[in-house]
C-alpha cells in the first residue's frame, strides 16, 4: 500500500499517532527520545485532517508511512518504528516479543481507557464511534465499576436509614448522623482524587484547571465535616451535586469515558438522596 507524506514532514519514517490516547502518548515520547538522529516523523491524528486511511481506520490500528511512501500497520508498523529509531532490526523484533500475541499495534490501543471498540480488552472505557454524543455512547458500565460503585453507596443508604428510624438500637442518631458525615468527606475526597487520575493520564499533560479541582474537593469536605449536624450534611450533598456537574462537562469534553458520566449520575443521585433524607432527620434528632 502506498499513501502520500505529509507535505510538511522530513524525509523518514512517519508514525500516525492518536494523541488522545495516554498510553500512546507516552509510547511516542519514548521513542522521540529514542530517535536521536530525527528519523521519525510523528504525527498527532488529533491535529490534523490530511490522512492517507479514513480518520477512523487511522485510529483502530498503529500506522507508520515508509519514506517510499508504502504504509505498514500492526506488528509490522511497530517493528518499522523500533528498527528507525534503534537503527536495528533486531530490536523491532524485540518490541514484538514485549507485545501481547497476534498485533503488537493493539498494545498501543488495548490498554488505553480511550482505545475504539475493535482495540481489544480496553474497548469498553473507549470512545464512543465518530458523531456519537458522549453521553449516548450505548456501551455499558464495566460491571466492576458498577458494583463496586454501588457497593460506596451502601453506608450513605444505611446509615441515612438509621437516622430516619432512630438507631433501631444499633447506634444513636447523633453517632449515626457524625459517621455519616465522616464518610460522605472521605468519599467526596476520593472522587476529587479520580480527577487527579484523569488529569495526569492526559496526554497533553495536566490542566491547572483539572488538578485545582482534584483537590478542591478534599478540603471543601473537611471543612463541610466540621460543620455540625445538618448544614454539614447540606452542604456535602451541594458539594457532590456540583462535582458531578464537573464530571460531565469533562465527559462532554472527551476528557472522561463516557461510560463515567452515567456511572455518576446514578450514584450521585443516590448519595444526595442519601444525605438529604439524613439532613431531615436530624430535624428530629
Amino acid at each position: 500500500m502506498r499513501a502520500p507524506t505529509p507535505a510538511s514532514a522530513k524525509p523518514g519514517l512517519t508514525v500516525w499517532y492518536d494523541g488522545a490516547c495516554p498510553l500512546c502518548a507516552r509510547e511516542v515520547a519514548l521513542m522521540r527520545r529514542l530517535d536521536e538522529t530525527g528519523q521519525v516523523n510523528f504525527i498527532d491524528l488529533e491535529t490534523t485532517i490530511d490522512t492517507p486511511l479514513p480518520r477512523q481506520a487511522m485510529l483502530e490500528r498503529f500506522h507508520v508511512t515508509a519514506p517510499d511512501g508504502s504504509m505498514q500497520s500492526g506488528a509490522a508498523a511497530f517493528t518499522a518504528l523500533w528498527g528507525a529509531v534503534a537503527g536495528d532490526a533486531a530490536l523491532g523484533t524485540a518490541g514484538l516479543l514485549a507485545a501481547p500475541a497476534g498485533d503488537a499495534g493493539t498494545r498501543l490501543r488495548s490498554l488505553s481507557p480511550y482505545s475504539p471498540p475493535s482495540a481489544g480488552r480496553g474497548a469498553p472505557l473507549g470512545r464512543p464511534p465518530p458523531g456519537t454524543p458522549a453521553m449516548r455512547d450505548p456501551r455499558p458500565i464495566p460491571r466492576p465499576a458498577l458494583l463496586l460503585g454501588a457497593a460506596g453507596v451502601i453506608p450513605f443508604a444505611a446509615l441515612a436509614v438509621l437516622m430516619v428510624i432512630g438507631g433501631a438500637g444499633l447506634l444513636a442518631p447523633e453517632q449515626a448522623e457524625r459517621i455519616l458525615r465522616l464518610y460522605a468527606a472521605l468519599i467526596l475526597s476520593f472522587m476529587g482524587g479520580a480527577q487527579w487520575g484523569l488529569a495526569s493520564a492526559s496526554a497533553r499533560g495536566p490542566s491547572a484547571r483539572a488538578l485545582a479541582v482534584s483537590v478542591l474537593p478534599a478540603l471543601f469536605a473537611w471543612a463541610a465535616f466540621l460543620v455540625p449536624s445538618r448544614p454539614g450534611l447540606l452542604a456535602l450533598a451541594a458539594a457532590f451535586l456540583a462535582l458531578m456537574l464537573y464530571d460531565l462537562w469533562t465527559v462532554a469534553r472527551g476528557e472522561a469515558p463516557a461510560w463515567y458520566g452515567r456511572l455518576r449520575i446514578g450514584l450521585t443521585l443516590a448519595v444526595i438522596a442519601s444525605l438529604g433524607a439524613a439532613s431531615l432527620a436530624t430535624l428530629k434528632v
